[in-house]
């Protein structure tokens, strides 16, 4: 009998666990936001970059090719670079070590260095905050001659 009981009991629950989640997401939805809105609303800092990919068109072997990509924070709080990693070795990554405050912007330069690289090439760089999106990814791209 005990056992009937729990097991109804863990029904019930697990039910009310999904409906409740469901609701939500349908009530976010019919209110026209979506997840990212909702958490600036709940104070999560945000990164917006201006650009994802910059296009550096065609350059010869052993050029470098700088770019900076210009990012603000849209959240409710203060934003911070955590860590921000190369997908190789000819590229390199600076990035601002101070925490951004709501609604100002900021800087990542990112150095490409061809040497030893032919062909179309899209290194990235992977971006890690405090905030939301917690990874993000920025990439050059271009042909090396």
């Amino acid at each position: 009998m005990k056992l009937i009981k729990s097991s109804l009991f863990c029904f019930v629950l697990i039910v009310f666990a999904t409906t409740s989640i469901f609701a939500q997401k349908k009530l976010l939805k019919k209110a026209g936001t979506n997840l990212s809105e909702a958490s600036q609303s709940r104070g999560v800092q945000t990164i917006a970059f201006e650009e994802e990919v910059f296009q550096f068109g065609s350059i010869k072997q052993n050029d470098i090719v700088k770019h900076e990509f210009k990012f603000t924070n849209k959240g409710k709080k203060p934003i911070e670079i955590l860590n921000c990693t190369a997908s190789c070795g000819c590229t390199t990554p600076d990035y601002p070590f101070m925490p951004i405050a709501v609604g100002e912007t900021a800087m990542i330069t990112v150095t490409f260095n061809s040497t030893h690289k032919v062909g179309h090439q899209k290194p990235s760089v992977t971006v890690v905050t405090n905030g939301q999106p917690k990874v993000s990814k920025i990439y050059m791209e271009g042909i090396v001659e």
